[in-house]
């Protein structure tokens, strides 16, 4: 197969070869008739109705998804930048210490709920009775319950469920001066801003 394909290669070079050297010679390629008739095709009339030119929703495409990657680029570059400084790490950390007891502050701190139910089938509720004696916060005490219902003969759902707490504006306010005046934060919020 290799001599085969060296054979064809070479027989291809010849040709080439020929060809260009029919074309140095230009009375060899071309007769006056054809000629003549290039020169009517070439100088002919431009057509009085003018082309409609080509859409330019394909260049806009292009050039859409080529911003888009450079922007992904670039956001990728600023948070490499970031996760490389170690001030922007601390400032970061901070950031989620303060998200934490933030959340920690919204929890409720009462929950009530009493609730009665029946799926319509006896084993179905009481699999979902073993269910839910495994989760320990759903447990009967201080009045809360869910306890399944086998009298009734169709499905049913009632309950309860009343939720407590309370949250300190004090604590939000010196929060946010914490976040304010922290310099790690402060270096972080002025590189993003530097970086758009």
């Amino acid at each position: 197969r290799v001599l085969w394909m060296h054979l064809i290669k070479e027989e291809e070079e010849v040709e080439d070869q020929e060809d260009t050297e029919d074309a140095e010679d230009p009375e060899e390629v071309f007769t006056e008739e054809e000629v003549k008739a290039l020169a009517e095709e070439f100088f002919e009339e431009e057509p009085s109705t003018p082309v409609p030119p080509k859409t330019t929703k394909q260049k806009q495409k292009k050039t859409k998804q080529a911003s888009t990657k450079e922007s992904s680029n670039d956001t990728l570059a600023t948070l490499r930048k970031v996760l490389e400084d170690e001030e922007a790490k601390e400032g970061i950390y901070f950031l989620l210490q303060e998200l934490g007891k933030f959340l920690r502050m919204l929890a409720p701190k009462k929950c009530r709920y009493q609730g009665e139910f029946y799926t319509g089938d006896p084993a179905l509720t009481g699999e979902i009775t073993g269910f839910i004696a495994t989760i320990p916060w759903l447990q009967p005490r201080k009045g809360n319950y869910i306890l399944p219902d086998f009298s009734k003969e169709d499905f049913y759902l009632f309950g309860t469920i009343g939720i407590a707490g309370y949250i300190q504006m004090y604590r939000i306010v010196g929060m946010g001066i914490r976040i304010f005046f922290h310099k790690n934060v402060r270096k972080l919020y002025a590189y993003f801003k530097d970086n758009n």
